[in-house]
C-alpha cells in the first residue's frame, strides 16, 4: 500500500495557491468579493500563503440555503462558502488529493470527477447492455440514503491516516469537516471525500465479488449480471459493509430483469439517472414521462410568447438553454421536431443571456469607478 507525506509542504507553494486560487473562480468572476482579490492576487496569494505555513485556518460560519430540487422535488440543504480564505482553501486541499489517494479511484466511479459527468455515465451503461446480452439479464440498483450527511468522521479519517501519512494536512481537513454533520453539500472538499471513502466500496464489488459490470453515479449504484441469486448476495454484503462507515440503503432497492424485446417482452425497463433505456433491436436513451412533461410545458409557454410577441426573460432562456443538454443525451429528435423546432432557437437564447451579462458587467465596472472616485476625493480633503 503506497502512503503519501509532505502533502502540507506542496500546499505552501506560491504558485500552487495562484493555481487554486484562479480555479475557485471559475464561474464566479462576476461576483465583487472575487474580483477585488483576483485584482490583487498577488497580495492575497501571500495572505493565504502565510496562513498555511502558520496553520491558522480556522474555519467560518457559512451561509445556508435550503433549496427544492426541481427534478425530484427534495429539499437540500446547501451551504455556500465564503470566496477567500474558505473556497480556495478548499481548492488547495483537493488538489493535493487528486495528485495521491484520488488516482486510485475506480474507473467507473462517475459524479464529480473531471470528466466523468452524466452524459458518460449514460453512455456507458447503453454500451454495456447493447455489447453483452448475458451479463447484463439482470440488474440491481442502489440507492444510498442521505450520501452526504451520513458519512462518519471517524470511518472517514481512519482510512485518510492508512494512506496520508501528514498530520497537518490532515488536521487541515479536520478542521473544514469537523463542524458540520457528515460531509457539507456545497463544499468543494465533500465530492473528492466521499468518493475517496467509497473506493473501497467500489473495490470490493468489482474484485471481490467479481461483478461483470458496475457503474457508481454519486450514491446511485447500478450492478449488472447473468445470475439473480449472486446480485441478492451481493446487496447482503454491501448493506454490512456500508454499515461501518455510517451508510444504509434505502428500501428503494431491488433486483429485477431487463426487458430485452421492447415494451411486450418480459421484464422491465431500465430507469436509471433521469432516463429510460429501451430496448429495440438496441438500446434506446429516451426520457422519463415526468421530464418529457416539464419540457412540453416550457415549449408550450414558449409558443405562446413568440405568437403574443412576448419579451423572454433571461431566467426563462437559461431555463431552456439546461433543457436543452437533457435533450442531446437522449434519442427524442422526433418530440424535438414537434414541440421545440420553429419555436425555441439557441441564437436567441444566448443572444439574451449574454445582453444580461453585459450588462451586470457594465453595472459592476460603475460601481467600482464610483467607489475608486469616492475614495479619491476623501484622500483630497484629507
Amino acid at each position: 500500500m503506497k502512503t503519501y507525506r509532505k502533502l502540507y509542504e506542496n500546499m505552501t507553494d506560491l504558485q500552487e495557491i495562484k493555481e487554486a486560487m484562479k480555479e475557485a473562480a471559475k464561474h464566479k468572476t462576476k461576483r465583487m468579493d472575487v474580483q477585488r482579490v483576483l485584482a490583487d492576487i498577488d497580495k492575497y496569494a501571500l495572505i493565504l500563503q502565510k496562513i498555511v505555513m502558520e496553520e491558522s485556518f480556522v474555519q467560518r460560519k457559512t451561509k445556508e440555503c435550503i433549496i427544492v430540487d426541481g427534478s425530484n422535488k427534495k429539499t437540500r440543504t446547501i451551504y455556500k462558502p465564503k470566496y477567500f480564505p474558505d473556497l480556495c482553501m478548499q481548492h488547495l486541499v483537493v488538489r493535493q488529493l487528486e495528485r495521491t489517494v484520488l488516482k486510485g479511484q475506480y474507473f467507473y466511479s462517475h459524479g464529480s470527477v473531471k470528466g466523468k459527468g452524466l452524459k458518460l455515465s449514460i453512455k456507458t451503461i447503453a454500451k454495456w447492455l447493447n455489447k453483452d446480452n448475458r451479463n447484463t439479464k439482470y440488474c440491481l440498483k442502489l440507492d444510498v440514503r442521505h450520501f452526504y450527511e451520513n458519512i462518519s468522521h471517524d470511518a472517514l479519517f481512519k482510512r485518510l491516516e492508512k494512506y496520508i501519512k501528514d498530520t497537518r494536512f490532515l488536521n487541515l481537513i479536520k478542521t473544514i469537516v469537523n463542524p458540520y454533520k457528515g460531509l457539507p453539500l456545497g463544499f468543494y472538499t465533500s465530492p473528492a471525500l466521499a468518493n475517496f471513502l467509497m473506493t473501497e466500496i467500489d473495490n470490493l464489488i468489482k474484485h471481490e465479488l467479481k461483478a461483470k459490470y458496475y457503474l457508481r453515479y454519486l450514491d446511485d449504484m447500478f450492478i449488472f449480471g447473468a445470475n439473480k441469486k449472486k446480485l441478492h448476495k451481493t446487496y447482503w454484503i454491501l448493506r454490512d459493509r456500508l454499515r461501518n462507515v455510517g451508510l444504509w440503503f434505502k428500501k428503494t432497492w431491488q433486483v429485477f430483469k431487463l426487458c430485452k424485446l421492447g415494451r411486450n417482452g418480459k421484464g422491465r425497463v431500465l430507469q436509471a439517472l433521469g432516463f429510460r433505456f429501451v430496448f429495440y433491436g438496441k438500446v434506446r436513451i429516451i426520457l422519463k414521462k415526468r421530464c418529457l412533461y416539464v419540457l412540453t410545458r416550457c415549449a408550450r409557454r414558449f409558443k405562446l410568447k413568440k405568437l403574443e410577441r412576448k419579451r423572454i426573460t433571461t431566467h426563462e432562456a437559461c431555463e431552456m438553454m439546461s433543457r436543452f443538454g437533457v435533450l442531446k443525451i437522449a434519442d427524442v429528435y422526433g418530440f424535438y421536431e414537434k414541440y421545440f423546432k420553429g419555436y425555441v432557437s439557441k441564437r436567441t437564447l444566448r443572444k439574451i443571456i449574454s445582453k444580461k451579462g453585459s450588462a451586470l458587467c457594465k453595472r459592476e465596472l460603475l460601481n467600482q469607478a464610483s467607489i475608486r472616485s469616492f475614495l479619491d476625493t476623501q484622500a483630497i480633503s484629507a
